[in-house]
């Protein structure tokens, strides 16, 4: 999510934390973004540690606005990017909406993936007072089962003859490797293949984590990475 926002709708990352919020350093990483023609306006992307994790971090967003006494410093709009996996599509609407609702957000109709629904929270002042959230749900793949690694994998697919080779001979190799020690969950055998994939495209960065991997694609040119990410253009 952060290269899109960097690359292609304006926003640049910061070193400053402009809210605090209770992330795990170990597990867990918050950036935050800001754009200069939008003065006072700031982006946080946090990622949950785990699709187990996302309606605690949402908890935690939506009580840190409610106590929030200063109206800038309130969150006023939400994106929840999860992985399908096995998930239809009403499974995910309801996990998402659950979430929320859990949260305290009150929402103004049902939850429609890649689409903002309006919503609203109690602030906790006397008298009460209503505070506006919307939110825009993204799951990945869009239409088919999956997780983030395997959504750019099958991008990487279409791009030239070159690229699909190599992405599919870097997921015959994982294949062939057993579980132990490295493999222990599917999760990983997707990371691994895609990883690959990257480091053989750019080897200069084969010693980069995935996430700096990931920068040697020109993700933005291509149509369904593209098509996935063009609402965060809203924010």
């Amino acid at each position: 999510m952060g290269y899109f926002l960097i690359k292609v709708h304006g926003w640049s990352y910061s070193k400053n934390s402009f809210l605090q919020l209770p992330v795990d350093k170990q597990n867990e990483v918050l950036s935050w973004f800001t754009r200069d023609d939008r003065k006072g306006s700031e982006l946080a992307v946090w990622g949950a540690g785990g699709i187990t994790e996302v309606g605690r971090k949402l908890n935690a967003v939506i009580e840190r606005t409610r106590d929030e006494r200063q109206s800038g410093n309130r969150f006023d709009r939400l994106v929840v990017l999860i992985d399908r996996d096995t998930r239809t599509v009403e499974d995910c609407k309801k996990l998402i909406a659950g979430w929320l609702a859990d949260a305290g957000l009150q929402l103004a109709g049902e939850v429609i993936l890649d689409n903002w629904t309006n919503g609203t929270i109690d602030l906790s002042k006397t008298p009460p007072e209503a505070h506006a959230v919307n939110t825009l749900p993204i799951v990945l793949p869009p239409t088919l089962e999956g997780c983030l690694e395997v959504f750019l994998a099958d991008s990487l697919l279409a791009v030239s003859d070159h690229d699909k080779t190599i992405v599919e001979k870097s997921r015959e190799l994982v294949a062939k490797i057993p579980d132990e020690p490295y493999l222990l969950k599917k999760r990983l055998r997707h990371k691994a293949a895609l990883g690959s994939a990257l480091s053989i495209m750019s080897p200069d960065w084969v010693f980069g984590d995935l996430d700096e991997k990931l920068t040697v694609v020109e993700w933005e040119n291509i149509r369904a990475v593209n098509a996935a990410y063009t609402r965060l253009g809203d924010l």
